[in-house]
């Protein structure tokens, strides 16, 4: 297990109920909207995006970052932070859409693993720049 998920459970353990955080559940005065503030924290834990899961991988100072490599799409050399968006640009782009790479759900996936690139968690290291293409054409005489 990462320590990103062992820590969530052990924030999780240490979460304190309703009732210990003075939600009185059996009071009608209280409005829905209190309670459901009072239960946010615990329910911060529950939800996992696919960017999140793919994070808890990595130390907690690092998270992935997904970089559009396809020479000639508008968005080339683009990041997403967000997985799901990375793999919507690639649905929704005609340029992916013609590819033979990205023309199913898994060889979405599988092209996102690829173009994957391991950054700080706050964005601090510079953002990857693309190959340096050579412009040169060689003239046969």
């Amino acid at each position: 297990m990462g320590s990103r998920a062992a820590s969530d459970i052990d924030a999780m353990r240490t979460t304190r109920t309703l009732e210990e955080m003075g939600v009185d559940l059996d009071d009608n005065t209280e409005s829905f909207l209190s309670r459901s503030i009072a239960a946010q924290s615990f329910a911060d834990y529950l939800t996992d995006s696919d960017t999140d899961t793919e994070n808890s991988t990595l130390p907690p100072s690092r998270r992935w970052v997904w970089y559009c490599k396809l020479p000639g799409c508008p968005k080339y050399y683009a990041a997403w932070t967000c997985k799901t968006n990375f793999l919507l640009h690639l649905y929704e782009t005609p340029m992916h859409r013609e590819d033979d790479n990205t023309k199913t759900r898994e060889s979405r996936r599988t092209l996102a693993r690829n173009w994957r690139a391991e950054t700080a968690y706050d964005l601090s290291e510079p953002k990857e720049t693309p190959p340096q293409q050579n412009n040169d054409q060689v003239v046969n005489t």
